[in-house]
Order: C-alpha cells, then sequence, then structure tokens
C-alpha cells in the first residue's frame, strides 16, 4: 500500500510541491480542473518516468500493480481492437463446445419457465374471476329481496353493506350452521313483523329473526356455492400441478446456470467480461451497439453495431467514456493480460464522469462502491486482492455518491486547489470536506479568506445571497440593498458597489474588471459582505457559516 505521495517539479506542481502524507487504505481527492488530478494519476501509473524524477511515491511494504483509470486510459485502450479482461487458453477450447450447449439449454429451459408461469397466472386470474361471479351473483340475487323485506334492519351491520363481505358470510354459514332450508319470504315477512310488533324487541327475538334471514339467504345460495366450489377446487389442482412444474423447470434452470457460471470462473478467455459488459450496456440503455470478440485478434474485442459491422469511430465521447470504465472495471475485478486475480494491485480512479449523464453516474458510483468495499473487506476467501483505491473528480455530485456517508479511520480526503497557476493540497483527515452546495459556497469563502485562491470568489458570493436572502429569506434582490442601507448614503454607495462587482465577476469577463488585483478587491469585498449580513441582523448565521463561533 502507498503511504505517502510527493509531486514537484512537474505541470503545476512547483518545486515546492506538495505532499499526500498518511495515505488510507480508501482515498478522496476533490479538486476543480486544472488543478493536478491527471498528473498525480499520473504519475501513479508510470512512476518510473524521468519526468518524475523528483517526485516521489513511498510504500508501506512491496510496491504491487497499480491500475489507473483517466484519459490516458481511455485514449489507449479504444483503438481499432482492444486487449480483452482475459487471455485465452486450452481450457476454453475444450470446454466452449459444451458451454454452447449449456448456454443453449438455459434458454430453452427460461422459455419452458416462462410458459408454465404465464399458464399459472391466467388460471390465477379465471380462479379469481370465479369467486368474483360468486360473489356478484349472491349480491344481487338475495341481498336486494331481502332489503325489501326488512327495510333498514341489517344496515348497522358493516358485512351487509358490502358485496364481497356479504358473499363470504352467507357462505360461512352456509358451510358451518345448520340450515332451515323451509324457510320462505313469506315466513321472513311475518317473523319481522312479530319482531317489529313486540314494541320493544328483546335480543332473543333479534337474533331468532337474523337466524332466518341467514337460513333463507343460505338456503338460496347452496346451489351456486356448490357449483363455484367444484371449478375453484379444480383451478386450484392445475395451478398445484402446474407450480409443481414451473418449480421443477427452475430448479434444473438454476443447476444450468450454476454449471455456466462455474466453468465461465474456470476460463482464460474473454467472453465472460464480454458478456457482463453487454448486460451493463443494456441494463444502462446504452443501444445501438454491443461488445464482441475480435474477428481478427484472439484475445481482443470489439464495438460491433447492430448491422453487424465493427467500427467505434462513430460512439459518443459519453458513450465511449462509459465502455471504458465497463472495461476497466473487468480489469478491476479479474483476470487480464496484465493482472492474475490473486495478484495485489492499486486502484486510482481519476474522474470517470466525463460526458456521462446523470443516470449513467447512479451504475458508475455503484461499480466504484464495490471496489471500495473489495478493498476494505478483510480475510475474504477469493475474489480481487485490491489493497488500496484512490478517486479523484471535480464533480460534487459524483463525489458525495461514491464517498463515505460517515466517518471511517480507512479513509481520508483532501482538496486540491491552485491559487497563482501552483498547486496546492489541504488534508482533512477522515472527514469529508466536500459538504452540501450551500456549505461549499461558504468554504470557497473561508479559503478566499485565508489567502487561497480568489477565482470563483464572486460567484461563491452572488450564490449566497440569492439562496440565503432571496431563496429562504424572501428579500427582493432588487430592493435587498436600497431597503436595508437607505439611512447612510456612504454605506449604500459600498454596499451598491459590492452588488455590482459580485455579479460582474459572476456573469461577465471584462478585462477592465481585472485591471485592479482580485486580491485586493476580494479582501475589501469580505469586509463589505460581513457588513452586509451585519446590517440585516444576519450577522451570526455569518459567523456560523464562517467558523467564527
Amino acid at each position: 500500500m502507498i503511504k505517502r505521495i510527493t509531486l514537484r517539479d512537474v505541470a503545476t506542481f512547483d518545486h515546492e510541491g506538495v505532499t499526500f502524507d498518511d495515505l488510507a487504505k480508501v482515498n478522496f481527492i476533490y479538486g476543480g480542473n486544472g488543478t493536478g488530478k491527471t498528473t498525480i494519476s499520473r504519475l501513479l501509473a508510470s512512476w518510473g518516468d524521468a519526468q518524475y524524477s523528483n517526485c516521489q511515491i513511498e510504500w508501506d511494504g512491496k510496491p504491487v500493480g497499480v491500475l489507473v483509470y483517466n484519459k490516458d486510459f481511455r485514449l489507449r485502450n479504444f483503438k481499432e481492437s482492444i486487449p480483452g479482461v482475459f487471455a485465452v487458453g486450452k481450457e476454453w477450447v475444450n470446454n466452449s463446445g459444451e458451454l454452447a450447449e449449456l448456454r443453449k439449454k438455459r434458454v430453452e429451459l427460461g422459455n419452458q419457465a416462462k410458459r408454465v408461469t404465464d399458464r399459472i397466472a391466467r388460471t390465477k386470474m379465471n380462479l379469481a374471476m370465479e369467486k368474483g361471479r360468486l360473489v356478484t351473483t349472491l349480491w344481487y340475487s338475495l341481498r336486494r329481496p331481502v332489503s325489501n323485506i326488512l327495510g333498514s334492519f341489517f344496515e348497522e351491520d358493516l358485512w351487509y353493506r358490502n358485496q364481497f363481505s356479504f358473499a363470504e358470510k352467507v357462505t360461512d354459514w352456509l358451510k358451518n350452521h345448520e340450515i332451515d332450508e323451509t324457510v320462505t319470504e313469506e315466513s321472513i315477512r311475518q317473523h319481522y313483523k312479530e319482531y317489529l310488533d313486540d314494541g320493544e324487541p328483546n335480543q332473543e327475538k333479534r337474533e331468532l329473526l337474523r337466524k332466518v334471514v341467514m337460513d333463507f339467504l343460505a338456503a338460496q345460495a347452496e346451489s351456486e356455492v356448490k357449483i363455484t366450489d367444484r371449478l375453484v377446487d379444480h383451478l386450484q389442482k392445475e395451478i398445484n400441478e402446474w407450480e409443481e412444474e414451473e418449480a421443477e423447470a427452475m430448479r434444473a434452470y438454476n443447476e444450468v446456470e450454476a454449471s455456466i457460471e462455474g466453468r465461465e470462473k474456470t476460463l482464460t478467455s474473454v467472453q465472460p467480461a464480454i458478456d457482463r459488459i453487454n448486460k451493463m450496456l443494456e441494463q444502462s440503455k446504452f443501444t445501438g451497439f454491443s461488445i464482441q470478440p475480435s474477428p481478427t485478434y484472439p484475445n481482443y474485442y470489439q464495438i460491433q453495431r447492430e448491422d453487424g459491422s465493427f467500427e467505434n469511430d462513430t460512439l459518443s465521447e459519453g458513450e465511449l467514456n462509459f465502455i471504458a470504465f465497463l472495461y476497466y472495471y473487468q480489469l478491476a475485478m479479474g483476470n487480464s493480460l496484465d493482472f492474475d486475480i490473486g495478484d495485489n494491485r492499486v486502484l486510482v480512479i481519476d474522474d470517470p464522469m466525463s460526458s456521462l449523464d446523470n443516470n449513467v453516474m447512479l451504475l458508475v458510483s455503484g461499480m466504484i462502491e464495490r471496489l471500495v468495499a473489495e478493498a476494505r473487506e478483510k480475510n475474504k476467501p477469493a475474489g480481487p486482492n485490491i489493497e488500496q483505491v484512490f478517486v479523484l473528480t471535480h464533480n460534487r455530485m459524483f463525489h458525495k455518491q461514491v464517498s463515505s456517508r460517515q466517518r471511517r479511520a480507512d479513509t481520508h480526503y483532501w482538496l486540491l486547489g491552485k491559487r497563482n497557476g501552483k498547486s496546492y493540497v489541504k488534508p482533512y483527515g477522515d472527514q469529508n470536506p466536500v459538504k452540501g452546495e450551500y456549505a461549499m459556497l461558504w468554504q470557497e469563502l473561508k479559503e478566499a479568506q485565508n489567502g487561497d485562491d480568489r477565482i470563483g470568489l464572486q460567484n461563491a458570493m452572488r450564490r449566497i445571497i440569492e439562496y440565503y436572502y432571496v431563496g429562504i429569506g424572501g428579500y427582493s434582490k432588487r430592493k435587498l440593498i436600497p431597503d436595508n442601507f437607505s439611512d447612510d448614503p456612504d454605506e449604500l454607495l459600498i454596499m451598491s458597489s459590492l452588488a455590482k462587482w459580485v455579479d460582474e465577476g459572476s456573469h461577465t469577463i471584462d478585462d477592465d474588471l481585472y485591471a485592479e488585483p482580485l486580491q485586493d478587491s476580494g479582501e475589501r469585498y469580505m469586509e463589505v459582505f460581513r457588513r452586509l449580513f451585519e446590517k440585516t441582523g444576519h450577522l451570526s448565521h455569518y459567523k456560523m457559516m464562517m467558523g467564527e463561533e
């Protein structure tokens, strides 16, 4: 594992240089474009080159292979033919035919299981329809005549007001009670009249009337219920038989799947990696092409269009970058021409999000999280031996996706910046310095106050004012300064100057604006910016965000 990196006399790193000390198992380096991230990744990829003669890499133990993903990796690996992840060996030649037959059988078993599954679904639908037909029949054929006789006698019972509860109640009475099948509508009317004539009906007569009605309903429903029960039993028997057939088909499918996976793991061919990359492409909605073995070079694969042609010159930059990272991920996770799966390795990932959309970012973030998890796992029985991971990026959203949510002893963070054309670095130990968008704006102000690079200071001030005062506070941006500083014309002039300076620095490029050194104007307007919060009664918020209290 690398414990220290020193860069000097190369690119934006001057002779004094910078040092990344106390490196951890997982390291996140956040910095804008042009701050030196690619130089770091190039040093780690080619640390023996003469151009890095004044740089140093110190290892904790024996040096191991370093696998770097950066723009050089993308250019190097996307030529006419692309080196495959796995080397070809005689084991592939001996087993390829058998593997092809197993894959064919897997498709057949999958189709068989699907046919049975579809049949089960249709039968379950028919079963539900039969039960629903019974419910509808009992509701309309029985409830209405009883309601006409009894009026609102049952209205207080919830089951009587819902067709499903009504059918269930009648069916249960039929199956679980001795019923009087001689009850008629006329006898119900007679019992109901006696119940009403009683003046204050007692509970015994009420229950007697209820039983008479339920016996009548159950007797009338008996024939329809028995017919439905026979159909339901028949359909359920069919479902049980087909579910056994489905389980057997899936058992056979899983056995073939396990055989395929077992053989693929023992092969030294490019094909398993191709299959995994193509699966990721399909899942990510990258359509119109796939990755296939090269027809010309053994152990190589190429991009194949839907028409069968092999090419990659018409791919967008985002497509190329995404496929390149999928390829890198396979290299990091498995065998290649350079790494054996048992070899220890250090992974360096430099800005993989170039030209990729947010949907793809989630997939790439997930893969990086998997690599980080592999590095953190201890005493694992198998898999890639990843000693250490470096992730370098300028994309705040991506950084938030892949970095740790909590502080960890095995994870360290750095901010990489540039002032006066020279790179500098700030260590943050196990504390992630990249916060939310609003907190990061205040971070820029704090760094500017400490004398760091002030490029972007005006933009940060503008966005803080718009977010805090306009967005949250409800202030009018146009009236914010006039309404709060009109009592002092001199101070109003100064504050108006701040507003103009902030807007000009955020939205325009004006050579005259920078006739005055940004260092001097920045210091002056930092004081004026603080005065804005003091005058509007929000000084405590300013102090909290600037770390003054």
